[in-house]
């Protein structure tokens, strides 16, 4: 006996779920942040023999090390180093090089990420996703002081949960 099933029914959770993931649908607010990333970026990445690590490994015969220095707008943001050895164990020569040179190569870019998170000086629409632009921030003067529908929240949410003696010890506290 065959049995047959009937096809399966996407409930509207599972159809929710399916769009929320879409995100390179225009209206999804990941497009946005991602959108925000794509762009051409302007790095300087300067190459050199590393010689503190092969002086500080000299006990070990053969040994080739790069260090990557990585820049933008001519601050430093990242270093990176590879090393490699040249020996018996190593028979292409030109390999071992280039992988010790690609070695600093990434490991400059991998490090240096994180500092392009801190030098960008915007921030996104959607939060606290970073934006690489050299808008000048927005002025934090104005939103210095709170509304008075912001104090009477305030006020209820304080107030409300403490007792007497909890509202004397904040008090002195914020004098101090």
């Amino acid at each position: 006996m065959k049995t047959t099933y009937k096809p399966s029914v996407l409930s509207p959770y599972q159809m929710l779920e399916r769009k929320s993931l879409d995100v390179q649908n225009e209206e999804h607010p990941a497009y946005v942040a991602i959108r925000q990333c794509v762009g051409e970026y302007a790095l300087k990445i300067a190459v050199e023999q590393d010689m503190q690590t092969v002086e500080t490994l000299k006990h070990i015969p053969g040994v080739i090390a790069f260090i990557a220095t990585i820049s933008k707008d001519g601050k430093v943001i990242g270093q990176g180093r590879g090393a490699a050895t040249l020996g018996k164990s190593s028979k292409y020569v030109e390999k071992s090089i280039r992988m010790a040179f690609n070695a600093c190569l990434i490991d400059g870019i991998v490090r240096s990420t994180k500092m392009l998170d801190a030098m960008s000086l915007g921030t996104s629409p959607i939060g606290d996703i970073p934006v690489m632009n050299n808008a000048p921030q927005a002025d934090m003067s104005e939103a210095a002081t709170i509304t008075d529908k912001q104090k009477g929240f305030l006020r209820i949410l304080v107030i409300d949960n403490l007792s007497r003696e909890q509202a004397s010890d904040a008090i002195k506290s914020m004098q101090k």
